[in-house]
């Protein structure tokens, strides 16, 4: 467009000079300037990137399909390039229709038909897609103009009518059967409907439409306070119609349109208006292209995250008379269809029939390792890296349980060890004591910095020697307690046998001035402690390692 306004612009400037007539120069000079005021406009419009011919999967930035194709690499799509092969028709432009058209449109889809006879509202602006500039165009033109600047490759055509009139319903049901785009396509023109409309009526209409030309469709809608919607497939014969479960309110005796002017219905949120349209598009591309599983019915309740499923037959009784057609027709073709659902299962090849895993029990049940895969067969990881890729920290398995390196075990040496180490510790016990290690009465477990020993009554001066030599280093002393004497011990036993019942009263006691006990014992000059070993020597036993005691006698 620039190139060819330069170019009128240019040839405009020759015809001015050569015309004889200076009086016929003023008028050159004003189309003259508004050519160039047109040009001048053309230079400030984005530019539109040229069309592609062929879709590649090289990744570079000026591929606009290398994502897209990224998913034939990785084995989602056989084919993802026959996406341009396909024409997708969108009743009704508005919250959910526009976002869907717009993900087609980057998904590269082949031909979009856009249904709609609204305009464009500043109340629209919530609608994810269009723009405040475009207020008072129709949708679909404004459609039209946003997304051929996406995509240009896609071709677009724009229908603003109302498909529930009786002229805008042949419009609509002609453009269904129109195959311009493709020849040699069987059945209609168009592979897919997405109804996206606002009304009873005109899912009415488009159920009554699709049904007579045999066409499969999606349904789609958002509830009057736009917290929730769905969308559902409808094949004709196969499927349950709109007619065949009709909704449980509907407006009656009144314009639907009416309602949403008045504010009933005006309850829009983008997010759930985003969510409905990408839940559309999605089972859009698995129904085109093959791959995963085509929602039957998916619900959203955007209140609890809930995403209800069914299947709903058609209804044999249906008041649509094309959907009773329709449905015999089906029922007609079953045989042919289940011959040709063998023929394809014997072309693929013998399948190998998985029997049992058990036969332990009538229910064939077994119980498995969640580490093991069913078939037994070594399974990849979920978390292993392509080639030339490492995982730059440990995985929480390896740092839960690191994998250290296990030191040979010899058992010979360390026997030979501990052989060694008892032998020391007997001859220093018998070079300084006379004692072995038979003296020594190990009790077990360690306690506290080391094993726990009890020292023989006859080896009193062995304790210190433990503190201090660095053989026994490390060990803990456990001292026993001083056994009763017998007189004591007797004394006890009688006490606990009981008195006559007659009780006495005791005598008052008679005050007597405190008498100071004596001890023997004497204090370490360290810790100020005083103890008493069971042979009645004075020592000291406090971790101070002192042996000298002092002559300080201790009053109690």
């Amino acid at each position: 467009m620039e190139i060819e306004l330069n170019d009128l612009i240019a040839d405009l400037q020759s015809l001015n000079q050569s015309l004889p007539d200076p009086s016929l120069r003023d008028a050159f000079h004003k189309i003259q300037s508004r050519v160039e005021h047109i040009a001048d406009l053309v230079r400030a419009e984005p530019v539109r990137r040229s069309k592609v011919k062929d879709m590649s999967a090289e990744v570079v930035d000026s591929n606009p399909y290398s994502r897209l194709m990224a998913l034939q690499r990785m084995g989602i799509v056989e084919n993802y390039e026959r996406i341009r092969n396909f024409s997708i028709a969108i009743v009704g432009v508005g919250g959910v229709g526009s976002v869907a058209a717009e993900m087609l449109t980057r998904c590269g889809i082949g031909r979009l038909l856009l249904y709609d006879y609204d305009k464009v509202e500043l109340a629209n602006m919530n609608r994810l897609f269009f723009r405040p500039d475009q207020a008072g165009m129709t949708k679909t033109d404004a459609a039209v103009q946003t997304l051929s600047d996406i995509n240009p490759d896609v071709v677009l055509e724009s229908y603003t009518l109302n498909i529930t009139t009786v002229d805008g319903f042949e419009t609509f049901m002609s453009s269904l059967k129109n195959k311009s785009f493709s020849p040699d396509k069987q059945g209609n023109g168009v592979d897919l409907v997405l109804s996206c409309v606002d009304n009873y009526e005109a899912r009415m209409a488009v159920n009554q439409a699709c049904n007579e030309l045999s066409q499969t469709w999606f349904e789609s809608g958002v509830s009057e306070d736009a917290v929730s919607g769905h969308i559902q497939l409808l094949i004709p014969g196969e499927t349950a119609c709109f007619a065949c479960a009709p909704p449980l309110v509907v407006a009656s005796g009144i314009d639907e349109r009416t309602l949403k002017r008045e504010g009933v219905c005006a309850a829009s949120l983008p997010t759930t208006m985003g969510v409905i349209a990408g839940l559309l598009v999605q089972n859009t591309l698995k129904f085109l292209l093959g791959f995963g599983q085509v929602s039957p019915y998916l619900g959203y309740n955007s209140l609890k995250d809930f995403f209800p499923t069914m299947q709903m037959k058609p209804n044999p009784q249906c008041s649509n008379a094309a959907c009773v057609k329709r449905q015999g027709e089906y029922i007609l073709a079953k045989p042919a269809r289940d011959a040709a659902a063998k023929a394809k299962l014997e072309a693929e090849g013998p399948s190998i029939e998985e029997g049992p895993l058990h036969d332990d029990n009538e229910w064939n049940i077994s119980v498995l390792d969640d580490c093991e895969p069913a078939d037994g067969t070594n399974t990849k990881s979920s978390d292993a890296l392509p080639e030339g890729l490492t995982h730059e920290l440990p995985t929480a398995d390896e740092f839960q349980n690191p994998v250290t390196p296990e030191a040979p075990i010899n058992d010979n040496d360390d026997l030979d060890e501990l052989r060694r180490q008892l032998e020391a510790i007997n001859s220093y016990l018998e070079e300084n004591f006379g004692a072995k290690q038979e003296d020594i009465i190990l009790y077990g477990q360690s306690v506290g910095s080391g094993p726990t020993l009890d020292i023989a009554a006859r080896l009193p001066q062995l304790r210190a020697v433990i503190l201090h030599s660095p053989i026994l280093s490390g060990l803990r002393v456990m001292y026993p307690v001083k056994p009763k004497s017998k007189a004591k011990a007797v004394k006890a036993k009688t006490a606990a046998k009981p008195k006559s019942a007659a009780i006495k009263p005791k005598p008052a006691a008679k005050s007597k001035a405190p008498v100071k006990p004596k001890s023997k014992a004497k204090a370490c000059k360290g810790c100020k402690d005083i103890d008493e070993d069971v042979t009645g020597k004075e020592s000291c036993y406090n971790s101070c390692r002192r042996d000298t005691l002092s002559a300080t006698k201790i009053q109690s």
